[in-house]
């Protein structure tokens, strides 16, 4: 059986199946390692592609803005961390400021461990209202201070010795705003628009 030959290459059918397989897998290799591209180069040469012209496939190029998937509804979510440094026998503050940029009033309380004590320990706040609560710690060590409104935030607070005098007063600032908007990446069992809330 004589194998049809194409017009242009004069290649078979079958010659020009091989290369494409082989052209894909190459291109596929290239995406996952840098080094490969190089046979993806040589490949499109094969077919007389001029390769100086376009450009070679990166991980870059693939990646779509905006297709960054947040941690899940329910995740506390960070407000940020904060080391002081005290002198033996002086105490460190924590100033958290809180606001409720919700349209409607909210409560909210804030939980520390026993070795910080914290004034308030729980915040009404009306649509688009803001308050400060104080935390203040001497013993040193880590902890967790909680505020829970409509999500749960908490805020990662270290306290270390210093035998020199430096700054032992640190300011958070929490916004504590419900997400009317439906996402994407949203599950079945995301309760909005205040998750946290909605729990309670």
């Amino acid at each position: 059986m004589t194998q049809s030959r194409s017009s242009s290459g004069g290649e078979s059918f079958v010659d020009l199946a091989a290369r494409a397989i082989s052209l894909g897998a190459d291109a596929a290799r290239a995406m996952r390692v840098a080094v490969p591209v190089d046979q993806l180069r040589s490949s499109l040469q094969g077919f007389g592609v001029p390769v100086g012209q376009i450009p070679m496939p990166s991980f870059d190029m693939l990646r779509a803005p905006g297709c960054e998937i947040p941690p899940p509804c329910w995740w506390p979510r960070p407000a940020g961390e904060v080391t002081s440094f005290v002198c033996e026998g002086a105490s460190a503050t924590l100033r958290i400021e809180v606001t409720n940029c919700g349209p409607e009033p909210r409560s909210f309380t804030i939980e520390v461990p026993k070795q910080v004590t914290v004034t308030p320990k729980k915040l009404e706040l009306g649509p688009m209202e803001r308050a400060v609560v104080i935390a203040k710690r001497e013993e040193p060590g880590e902890a967790v201070v909680w505020v829970r409104g409509c999500y749960e935030h908490f805020v990662r607070w270290t306290v270390e010795p210093s035998k020199r005098v430096s700054s032992a007063c640190h300011e958070i600032r929490i916004e504590d705003c419900p997400d009317y908007r439906h996402h994407w990446y949203d599950h079945f069992y995301c309760d909005r628009p205040c998750p946290a809330g909605a729990r309670r």
